[in-house]
């Protein structure tokens, strides 16, 4: 497969998505066996606000790691 690949989990928790509550999407940047990138989007995560979150190795949590709406309103 090589040493660099993405890889994702479109739908993380299964029950929560068909019952229309909390689940989300993942998604990292493998290399060398390690991820390097990882994204993590949480789209119902509490009451019906969205999240995403983000981390880069070596840098820690990326400025996208607070709720959607804190986002926007920067």
């Amino acid at each position: 497969m090589g040493d660099r690949f993405w890889t994702i989990d479109p739908i993380d928790g299964t029950k929560g998505f068909l019952r229309n509550d909390q689940y989300a999407i993942a998604l990292a940047l493998i290399v060398e066996g390690r991820v390097d990138v990882a994204a993590l989007a949480c789209p119902v995560l509490d009451k019906g606000k969205s999240s995403t979150f983000l981390a880069v190795r070596g840098e820690g949590p990326g400025p996208c790691c607070r709720p959607d709406d804190e986002i926007r309103s920067r």
